[in-house]
């Protein structure tokens, strides 16, 4: 069950992404995107030919980082919400399943009963809703100390990306499943736990 949770869990991913790529770029002035990303593969080659040391490589590649982030802004914040929605709100409505969750016959239950703040509690690591709310503040609150609230993320993303291989390798039941008290179940399997509409 474990390959096809990993199948939904991508393809909706695939279908955000896809939908909030198509609608910021409507918005997103690619042109200076573009101009930002040859500045930085131009610092990089710099660095690598040894015209700058790595302290400076490493300021000036956040500077463009964070001017990066802040024309995406918007996109930043569609993926925001459109993650709450997608991994919140429809399993929610949809009595605990994402598009490819029914496809793949896949449903997320509760130990009691399936609500909102569940729902959040599960996908608050584990869909970006972290990353998204720390880019946002990093961009707009903290613009002084981006660069460190980026690499905070970095680390905070690789421990919860190795603590939760470690769970799957070992079978045990995942860390965000037993911290928002809830569990993917197969359809044929839903008499096990209880569902929000039971």
């Amino acid at each position: 069950m474990m390959f096809k949770r990993l199948i939904a869990y991508i393809l909706d991913l695939s279908v955000i992404s896809l939908l909030i790529s198509y609608i910021t770029g409507l918005f997103i002035d690619n042109d200076k995107i573009i101009n930002l990303d040859n500045n930085l593969s131009s610092l990089s080659e710099s660095f690598l030919v040894e015209e700058i040391g790595f302290l400076e490589y490493i300021n000036n590649s956040f500077k463009i980082f964070y001017e990066i982030d802040s024309l995406r802004l918007i996109f930043i914040v569609m993926a925001l919400s459109f993650s709450i929605i997608y991994f919140i709100f429809i399993p929610y409505y949809m009595n605990g399943q994402t598009i490819f969750k029914s496809i793949l016959n896949l449903r997320i239950v509760s130990y009691n009963k399936l609500s909102l703040f569940s729902l959040f509690k599960r996908e608050f690591f584990k869909s970006g809703i972290l990353y998204y709310l720390l880019l946002i503040m990093s961009v707009i609150i903290f613009k002084e100390y981006y660069a460190y609230v980026i690499v905070l993320f970095v680390f905070i993303h690789i421990a919860i990306a190795i603590y939760t291989i470690k769970q799957i390798l070992l079978k045990k039941e995942l860390w965000y499943e037993t911290f928002s008290k809830t569990k993917v179940i197969e359809v044929k399997d839903e008499t096990l736990y209880g569902t929000r509409i039971s």
